[in-house]
C-alpha cells in the first residue's frame, strides 16, 4: 500500500488536480455568474504513519475522519470550498522489548531488563481547509466530472503516550509520560469524480493528501523511561491520505 501511494496514487492525485485546475482556467470569463453555492459531509478513513522508531511501534495508523463543508460553484469549472475535519481519539496498547527504540530514545536503559515495558497511547487530527477545485466533465448525459483541487490546511496534531507498565523500574515517579500538540499550515492536494443525483443533490469519492511530514524533527525535552536525565525526543510524521465518500446539496 505504502508504494502504491508513493508511486501510482500519489502522481495520479497530482495529475488530476493540475488537469483539472487547467480546465478550470480555461473557463469562458462570462460563465462567472453561475454561482451556485452548496453544503455537504465526507466520511472518511485517515491513513497518517510514522517512521518505526517515531512512533509507528506505538501508534496506529488508520483513523475515521468526519468533514463538514461549504463552497460555491464560481462556474461550471472551477469552484471554492472550506471545510473542517476532525478523527476521534485514535488509543492503542503495545507492549515493547526493552532496548526498542521509542520517539529516537532507547525504551529502557536499565541493565539486564528483559521486562516487557506497555505503552498506551493516543492521537487524534484536526484541521481547516480551503481548496480551489476544478471539475472536468467526462459524461454531460450522466452528470459525472472529475474533480481535482489545491488547497491550504490549518492542521492540529495531538499525541500523548503513557508508559503504564514496567516491571524493572521500582519508583512510579520514572514512568514515561509525554503529550504533544502542534500547529502548522500545509499544502493539501484533492482528486476524485463527483455525480449529480439531481438538480440539487450530488455524491462524491475523494482522495486527500496532507503535507503533514512538515510536522518533522520538531523536539520536546522529555525524561525517557529507565533514565533520571532528560533527554530529546524525536517527533516524526509522514505525509497523510484521506479516502472518503460524501454527499451534497445544492441551492
Amino acid at each position: 500500500m505504502k508504494m502504491i501511494a508513493k508511486h501510482v496514487v500519489k502522481p495520479l492525485l497530482s495529475a488530476a488536480t493540475l488537469l483539472c485546475v487547467a480546465t478550470a482556467a480555461n473557463a469562458r470569463a462570462d460563465w462567472v455568474n453561475e454561482l451556485s453555492p452548496y453544503i455537504g459531509a465526507d466520511a472518511q478513513m485517515r491513513q497518517m504513519s510514522w517512521p518505526q522508531d517515531g512512533g509507528g511501534n506505538l501508534y496506529q495508523k488508520n483513523n475515521v475522519q468526519g468533514t463538514v463543508f461549504g463552497g460555491i460553484g464560481i462556474n461550471r469549472y472551477v469552484g471554492v470550498e472550506a471545510g473542517y475535519s476532525v478523527t476521534p481519539f485514535q488509543e492503542s496498547t503495545r507492549n515493547i522489548l526493552p532496548g526498542t527504540i521509542v520517539f529516537g530514545n532507547p525504551a529502557s536503559t536499565t541493565p539486564l531488563n528483559t521486562a516487557l515495558m506497555t505503552f498506551q497511547s493516543k492521537w487524534q487530527v484536526k484541521d481547516w481547509h480551503i481548496d480551489i477545485l476544478g471539475y472536468l466533465p467526462v459524461s454531460e448525459e450522466h452528470h459525472f466530472d472529475l474533480v481535482g483541487g489545491v488547497g491550504f490546511a490549518k492542521t492540529t496534531i495531538f499525541q500523548t503516550t503513557n508508559l503504564i507498565s514496567n516491571a524493572a523500574i521500582a519508583s512510579p515517579a520514572s514512568l514515561f509520560n509525554r503529550t504533544f500538540t502542534a500547529k502548522k499550515g500545509m499544502l493539501r492536494l484533492t482528486a476524485g469524480v463527483q455525480h449529480m443525483v439531481s438538480e440539487c443533490y450530488g455524491v462524491r469519492v475523494l482522495v486527500n493528501w496532507v503535507n503533514t511530514s512538515k510536522f518533522n524533527y520538531l523536539t520536546s525535552q522529555e525524561n525517557i523511561a529507565g533514565t533520571t536525565t532528560g533527554q530529546w525526543v524525536l517527533t516524526r510524521i509522514k505525509d497523510s491520505w484521506a479516502y472518503g465518500i460524501g454527499a451534497f446539496v445544492k441551492f
